[in-house]
């Protein structure tokens, strides 16, 4: 986790990006602490496994590869993929899903993000009963790989997702992560009123768990927007109101805050605190061994420095930047370490110094116009074939609409064609019938008057006997 904070913070060049990153972390590393045991001792958790079997196992192969991530993301994937086989044969769906999502995380911190975004999606694939806030932590990591490649829409999204699960849930020690990433995207968007909203929710989400590093985090971002929006004041004062939590963090959070906390100084009002404040931060980078932390402080100092109009001791800190820029091959970085060595000489006077770096950051410029053209031209063709795409089905749906329309016309037709012809027949038959019916009865009668008038004339003839 750490060496993805500081390969992006070097690739940034304004103080809400420092922020945005800043957050980043500790998003990360937090998802993980509600189911695995806060053991930062790895030779102790590695001595566990000689005589660990099971999902005992798992869980302790899932521990290291969590606190290894931090440091070192090759060996945070070893761990996790042994305990993603391991889980597999076992049928363990809990350790299966957690070593998926870690291993998500180390893909994320390696910048490798469509490996990512697979492994989130299968920490999804199979979700288990009890286990939501484990969901909503890995809805908030897909919205973080979405984030980082500009899909604010689908970022969004994902945020939401987290939000209402953790909400719903009520797993309010996460809730005030999943705000605070809901009110960046905002922020990005230029929302600066829904933004502050889910920011001091996420605050006060916090502050209610005690859950400093979150709340400090969403500060420095609810600082930014005020300072983005004019009000540097607002900024300032509430940066001064959470000083108080800092020395409630871990060494690398501190340094984090201080360094932040420095840049918004530079960027508003410099302050005899300020250097003071990187200082102390690139002592405990120092002390904790992260040189790329290190690297950020140094182009903080450089921007202090020459703000002051110190530009010597400002390109001595823009080199030792340079020199982690230049391992990292990071362009839009490298532009920006040229561009200020390039306004300091222009300020010593220095021309052979002005004629390097002005062509060195013309080069810059182009390679990273180039790679933000051929970003922009794969995006565009992305859009393209997706429209393609959901025109191609939208025609395929109003065909079988069509069809589907047309059979229905003809079955009820059919039916209705059937009805007909049946109450034709019954008619038909009804008519026959009744005919037959007349006919039987005419025939009755018939015999009826026959017998009649042969019984008179037998009574007649009788009677005639009689008489005679």
């Amino acid at each position: 986790m750490i060496q993805k904070l500081f390969l992006t913070l070097l690739k940034l060049n304004n103080l809400n990006k420092l922020i945005k990153k800043f957050f980043l972390s500790i998003v990360i590393i937090s998802l993980f602490e509600f189911s695995y045991a806060n053991n930062s001792n790895l030779d102790s958790l590695k001595s566990l496994l000689h005589h660990q079997k099971d999902t005992h196992r798992v869980r302790t192969l899932n521990s290291i590869a969590k606190l290894n991530m931090e440091s070192d993301p090759k060996e945070g994937l070893k761990y996790s993929q042994e305990a993603l086989i391991l889980s597999k044969k076992l049928n363990y769906i809990s350790g299966l899903n957690y070593a998926r999502n870690i291993k998500g995380v180390c893909f994320d911190i390696l910048g490798q993000y469509d490996s990512s975004l697979f492994y989130y999606q299968q920490a999804l694939s199979m979700p288990l009963k009890g286990n939501e806030a484990f969901i909503g932590g890995v809805h908030s990591n897909i919205g973080l790989i979405y984030w980082n490649t500009d899909d604010y829409v689908r970022a969004l999204n994902s945020f939401h997702k987290s939000v209402h699960i953790l909400a719903t849930t009520k797993n309010y020690a996460h809730l005030s992560n999943a705000l605070n990433n809901t009110g960046l995207i905002y922020h990005d968007i230029k929302d600066y009123d829904k933004s502050n909203i889910y920011f001091k929710k996420a605050i006060q989400t916090g502050l209610e768990n005690k859950d400093t590093i979150s709340v400090m985090s969403t500060v420095l971002n609810l600082a930014i927007n005020y300072f983005e929006t004019k009000q540097e004041n607002n900024g300032m004062k509430l940066l001064d109101t959470y000083d108080k939590y800092i020395n409630q963090l871990d060494e690398y959070s501190q340094s984090e805050f201080l360094l932040t906390r420095a840049a918004a100084e530079i960027n508003t009002q410099i302050t005899t605190s300020t250097e003071i404040k990187l200082n102390k931060a690139l002592a405990l980078k120092e002390k904790i061994g992260h040189t790329l932390g290190e690297a950020s402080v140094y182009i903080s100092l450089s921007e202090l420095y020459q703000k002051q109009k110190n530009y010597l001791k400002s390109n001595i800190y823009y080199y030792k930047a340079l020199k982690y820029t230049d391992e990292l091959k990071s362009l839009k970085k490298l532009q920006q370490v040229y561009d200020g060595l390039l306004n300091n000489y222009l300020e010593l006077n220095n021309k052979d110094s002005i004629r390097k770096y002005s062509a060195l950051y013309t080069q810059t410029i182009d390679s990273v116009f180039s790679e933000h053209r051929a970003k922009a031209f794969s995006k565009e063709q992305i859009a393209f074939k997706t429209f393609e795409k959901e025109k191609e089905n939208l025609n395929l749906t109003i065909e079988k609409n069509k069809i589907q329309a047309r059979n229905r016309l003809i079955v009820f037709s059919s039916i209705a064609l059937l009805v007909a012809a049946g109450f034709t027949f019954w008619g038909i038959l009804y008519r026959k019938k009744q005919k037959t019916l007349k006919e039987q009865q005419e025939l009755v009668h018939q015999a009826v008057a026959e017998t009649e008038l042969m019984e008179r004339e037998r009574i007649a003839r009788d009677l005639h006997v009689g008489v005679g």
